[in-house]
C-alpha cells in the first residue's frame, strides 16, 4: 500500500494514485511534478480543458475510452509537459499550474456534459473534482474507471472507433482486438455468475470453511469486479489479516479468525452444537463472503423474518466491508449480492404489523437481485433499498417498509 500523500504507479488498479479519489490532495500533484512522472498507462496530463470544437470534443472522448476499455486511469487538467528540441510535447510533467477560469464548478459540469455525449455505451463512475492551491488556479481531476460494461467506443461526429491504451498512450483497437475486449467482458461476466451459482450450491450442501447452525442462513456477497479480472487480480492476503480486527459478523457475536486457502477467515466464537452462527471470508482479490445463522433462526416458531433487525444488521455489516475495502485500497465498482437459504414459507415481518400479515416466501432458496457500488461516494440504505424491495416483494408486500424512496431508514 502507498503511504499517505505519495504517489506510485500501480500496474494493478486503474489509477496510478493508490489512494482513494476523496483523499488525492495537493501534495500527490506535487510529487508527480517532483518526481517526473510521465505519461504512461494510468495517466494522462493535459494543460488546459477541452475547447468547444468537435476536434476538442472528439480528443476528450477518445481519452476517456482509451481509459475506460483498458485499466482506467487519471487525467490532469491544467499540468504542462515538457517540449523537446522541436517543440512536441514528451509526456513528461513540468508545472502543475493550474486552469485559469471564472466559475470553476460551470467547468467541471462541461466535462460531466461532455462524458454523456459522443461515448457508447455510457462510461459509468467517472469522477471529477477541483484541488486548490496553484498558480493559475485550481487543478481538475477526472478518475476514470477501468469499465466491466465495454467495450465503450467514441460515436461523436466521426466513425464508431474503439479506442484503447498502452504504456505509450491511446491508440485505436483493430477488429481482432475489438472482438477480443468483447469476449473479455462477456467471460467475466460469466465468472461472476459461475462464482455466485457456486457458492450458494456450496453453502446448501454444508460445505463451509467452519460448520454453521443448522438455521435458515443469511448469505451476503461483497465483491469488487476486479476479482474477476485474470490479467489484473492482486493478492492481498497479508493486508487483509493485518486489518482482520475491522470484520464483524452479520450476527457480530465473539469472534476468531485465521489465514486458510482462500484467504482470511473470521467465524464466530459460538454458536449451536451444530455449528457457528456465522463467518466472514476474505477473499484474496479483497471480495467478502458473510453467512450468517442467527438472525433468521426460528426460535420462536414463528417463521419470519424480522425485518427491522434483520435490515439494519444487514447495513452495519455491508457498511463495515465497503469500509475495510477502501481502506485495502480496492476499486469500485463492487457487486452486492444477497441470498437467503432455508426461507419457504417465511413471511417478512413489517414494524408494528402482524406476523401473519403476509404471504411467505415460496421457495426455500431466495436469491435476490444485485446492486452495484460506482465510486467513493455510496449510501447505505440507496444501495440495498431495491433489493430489500425485492425481498419484501417476494413475501407478498409492494415494498420495503423500513426505508424510504431514497433510501433514508423510517423503520424503528
Amino acid at each position: 500500500m502507498a503511504a499517505p500523500g505519495r504517489a506510485n504507479v500501480s500496474c494493478s488498479g486503474y489509477s496510478m494514485l493508490n489512494k482513494s479519489f476523496d483523499n488525492v490532495e495537493k501534495a500527490d500533484i506535487e510529487s508527480l511534478i517532483a518526481s517526473k512522472i510521465s505519461e504512461q498507462k494510468h495517466i494522462e496530463y493535459k494543460r488546459d480543458l477541452p475547447g468547444n470544437t468537435d476536434s476538442e470534443k472528439v480528443e476528450f472522448a477518445r481519452d476517456v475510452v482509451s481509459f475506460a476499455n483498458t485499466a482506467g486511469g487519471d487525467v490532469f487538467f491544467g499540468v504542462s509537459d515538457i517540449r523537446d528540441e522541436k517543440g512536441n510535447a514528451t509526456g513528461t510533467p513540468e508545472e502543475a499550474v493550474g486552469i485559469e477560469a471564472s466559475n470553476i464548478e460551470a467547468q467541471i459540469r462541461r466535462l460531466e456534459d461532455l462524458l454523456r455525449n459522443g461515448i457508447s455505451p455510457r462510461v459509468s463512475g467517472v469522477q471529477i473534482k477541483a484541488i486548490d492551491g496553484f498558480p493559475k488556479g485550481p487543478i481538475i481531476i477526472m478518475r476514470v474507471p477501468r469499465s466491466w460494461h465495454g467495450p465503450h467506443m467514441v460515436t461523436l461526429n466521426t466513425k464508431p472507433v474503439f479506442f484503447a491504451r498502452s504504456t505509450n498512450g491511446k491508440f485505436a483497437l483493430d477488429i481482432g482486438q475489438i472482438r477480443l475486449a468483447f469476449a473479455n467482458s462477456e467471460d467475466i461476466s460469466a465468472r461472476v455468475t459461475s462464482f455466485r451459482n457456486n457458492r450458494i450450491g456450496k453453502i446448501l450442501a454444508d460445505e463451509t470453511p467452519v460448520p454453521l447452525a443448522r438455521n435458515p442462513k443469511t448469505v451476503l456477497h461483497v465483491l469488487p469486479l476486479s476479482q474477476f479480472d485474470a490479467i489484473n487480480r492482486v493478492d492481498l492476503t497479508d493486508e487483509i489479516y493485518r486489518n482482520r480486527h475491522n470484520f464483524v459478523t452479520i450476527s457480530m457475536t465473539s469472534w476468531s479468525y485465521r489465514h486458510n486457502l482462500d484467504g482470511v477467515l473470521v467465524s464466530t466464537a459460538d454458536g449451536e452444537p451444530t455449528g457457528r452462527w456465522g463467518y466472514v471470508q476474505a477473499y484474496r482479490e479483497g471480495g467478502i463472503e458473510s453467512v450468517d445463522a442467527y438472525v433468521l433462526a426460528d426460535n420462536s416458531n414463528l417463521k419470519a423474518v424480522p425485518s427491522v433487525l434483520f435490515e439494519q444488521r444487514l447495513m452495519s455489516a455491508l457498511g463495515s466491508y465497503l469500509t475495510f475495502q477502501r481502506k485495502l485500497g480496492i476499486e469500485s465498482p463492487i457487486l452486492i449480492q444477497l441470498a437467503l437459504m432455508g426461507v419457504g414459507g417465511y413471511r417478512v415481518a413489517g414494524n408494528g404489523t402482524a406476523w401473519t400479515s403476509t404471504a411467505g416466501f415460496d421457495r426455500e432458496v431466495v436469491v435476490l437481485p444485485e446492486a452495484l457500488v460506482e465510486g467513493d461516494n455510496w449510501a447505505i440504505g440507496k444501495v440495498l433499498k431495491p433489493v430489500f424491495d425485492v425481498m419484501w416483494q417476494a413475501a407478498g408486500w409492494d415494498r420495503d417498509r423500513n426505508l424510504d424512496d431514497h433510501g433514508n431508514w423510517i423503520g424503528s
